[in-house]
Formats: C-alpha cells, structure tokens, sequence
C-alpha cells in the first residue's frame, strides 16, 4: 500500500503541475490568463512585463485533488490485477 501511496502522490504532482501550463481563462474574462485545472492556481496578467502570480492554497487543493484521483485509480487497477 505504501508504494500505491507514494505513486499517487508522485502522479498528482505531475498532473498538477501540467495542468500549471494549461490554459483554464473563462471566456469574457480580461486582464489575466488562468492556468490550472480544477482550480486556478496561476494567474498571469496580461501587461507589458507579466509576472506569474501563484495562489498557493489552490495549488494545495488541486494537489490533494488529483492525489486522490491517481489513489481511486491505482487501487482499483490494483483490484482488478487480482
């Protein structure tokens, strides 16, 4: 269990963080883009010299997000192996 553990840990941070290149700007919003999914968590604005801004408790939830995800996953692909 403990290696289903570290590898879900390892693979929502790797989502997490290819998320962090994704563009998630709602439509009609002006001024900066959004990236990150399911939440925003890197906030560019649209200026001359942008400045990307992080929001570290998003970061922290979309992390815990996609943790367990990958943990659902692997456990379940780990019950059907058997």
């Amino acid at each position: 269990m403990k290696k289903v553990l570290a590898a879900s840990i390892v693979i929502g941070v790797i989502i997490t963080l290819v998320t962090g290149v994704i563009n998630t700007t709602p439509s009609g919003l002006v001024g900066a883009t959004w990236y990150g999914w399911p939440f925003a968590w890197r906030i560019v604005p649209v200026v001359l010299n942008p400045v990307s801004n992080y929001d570290i408790p998003k970061l922290v939830a979309d992390l815990v997000v996609w943790i367990v995800v990958a943990l659902v996953l692997l456990v379940i692909f780990q019950k059907l192996r058997k």
